[in-house]
């Protein structure tokens, strides 16, 4: 699952997702089968709720923008962030009508059972099927459908979406790197690039291939934890961005200035009170007679 910003139930999640995985390719028994259709419930769970936390990000992004004046460099923040959350509604929902066909390719539900959410994996009537799900993502050349095909351009066109957005605002190298593609065939998977049983495989039957419909669900709901975790993550740079180029004064100094250094016998000392203000993340550059001066927090120090 993504890095960053993940709860420890999403990594909790993550954990027991390749677990299971492992599992299934030693042919365990349909126990296991039962636990991804737990997994699969806890995933969309959590889905849930970074969604919900994502549009929270962005509602603030939007309030904090119209606070500050809807300036035109915070605007082109805002929309960018409005246009990330779109895509990536649009990521979840294209997954979620991949499960409602996988749902009927295998049989739909037992007779009566009203499902919770789009996927529910619960009382379905294939949930021991282990062929159509495959058959239905694996490369034509292997004998599949080939709708696997889409779903990865789908989640590696949105990878380098992220990417690009937050590259657009001056997000370093490094940040941009996290959004690698989330689809990758063996080769290219760092988990599975040396397992020789997996060498030469293509995404989609690294991940479908001889899957149960529960497997087969909860892999996707995994790959859809994947790319709302680009999202919080992607949110949450974009957030610090609105109002970058303001200047925060946070060093609060009282000042006094006289009117003269001298007050002679019988004379009022005059003097103004103020408060001096500077940033400690600005150092600013000062000089006299040409000179640069030693400047301590806001305040050069000059001596003559």
């Amino acid at each position: 699952m993504a890095g960053g910003k993940e709860t420890p139930r999403q990594k909790m999640i993550g954990m027991m997702y390749l677990v299971l995985t492992a599992l299934l390719a030693l042919n365990v028994s349909s126990t296991v089968i039962d636990k991804f259709v737990f997994l699969n419930d806890s995933l969309v769970r959590a889905n849930n709720e970074t969604a919900e936390r994502n549009v929270q990000t962005l509602e603030s992004i939007k309030s904090t923008v119209d606070d500050t004046g809807n300036r035109e460099a915070d605007v082109k923040i805002m929309e960018a962030a409005a246009n990330l959350r779109a895509e990536t509604a649009k990521i979840v929902s294209e997954i979620n009508s991949i499960k409602d066909t996988l749902i009927n390719l295998t049989g739909g539900y037992v007779d009566e059972y009203k499902p919770e959410y789009v996927g529910d994996a619960k009382n379905l009537t294939g949930k021991t099927d282990y062929d159509k799900v495959g058959h239905y993502m694996m490369p034509e050349e292997e004998g599949g459908e080939g709708h696997g095909m889409r779903l990865k351009s789908l989640l590696n066109d949105y990878s380098k979406l992220v990417g690009e957005t937050v590259a657009a605002f001056g997000a370093e190298d490094s940040e941009v790197a996290h959004y690698q593609p989330i689809a990758l065939d063996a080769d290219q998977d760092p988990v599975y690039s040396n397992d020789p049983n997996q060498k030469g495989k293509k995404f989609s039957t690294l991940a479908f291939d001889n899957s149960p419909t529960p497997a087969g669900l909860a892999t996707l709901s995994e790959f859809q934890s994947r790319a709302l975790g680009y999202e919080t993550r992607a949110l949450g740079f974009l957030a610090s961005k609105v109002g970058a180029g303001d200047l925060k004064f946070d060093v609060i100094q009282p000042m006094v200035r006289p009117e003269s250094k001298y007050v002679t016998a019988g004379a009022k000392y005059k003097a103004e009170m103020f408060i001096a203000a500077s940033s400690s993340g600005v150092t600013p550059t000062m000089a006299y007679n040409g000179n640069e001066v030693t400047v301590v927090p806001g305040k050069g120090d000059v001596y003559r």
